[in-house]
């Protein structure tokens, strides 16, 4: 029958329909596919923002820790600078010492000396 069938511009008519509702449907998919993305950069951005902020922060505390430990390293230098002054100042005290001792043995009271010498750093060690 005449009207059973399609006429070949009413078929066109509706495969161009089905083809809007396919390019329709495709280009929703991509807005979606879109937007995703888009939120995801965005995420991405704020987590690289955040791990920069932390790399900064992190920069930060080891310069800090890079002049404490240079302001540990010169006051160590200091010391021991002044430890190595006061062992020579030691050994020259040591020389001077047995030096007057020798002297002190040689003279008429010398003994008596080195004896109340002796005793006074005794009684000074045993009350520390």
């Amino acid at each position: 029958t005449p009207s059973a069938r399609a006429s070949p511009s009413r078929m066109a008519s509706v495969g161009d329909g089905a083809a809007l509702a396919a390019g329709a449907h495709e280009a929703e998919h991509y807005r979606t596919v879109l937007s995703m993305s888009s939120e995801r950069t965005t995420m991405f951005k704020r987590q690289v923002e955040r791990l920069q902020g932390e790399v900064e922060s992190l920069n930060r505390q080891v310069a800090e820790g890079d002049v404490e430990k240079r302001n540990y390293q010169h006051a160590l230098a200091d010391k021991e600078r002044d430890l190595q002054f006061l062992q020579e100042d030691v050994r020259t005290m040591r020389e001077i010492i047995t030096d007057y001792r020798e002297h002190l043995q040689q003279s008429e009271h010398g003994l008596t000396i080195i004896r109340e010498v002796k005793e006074a750093s005794k009684a000074r060690q045993s009350r520390r």
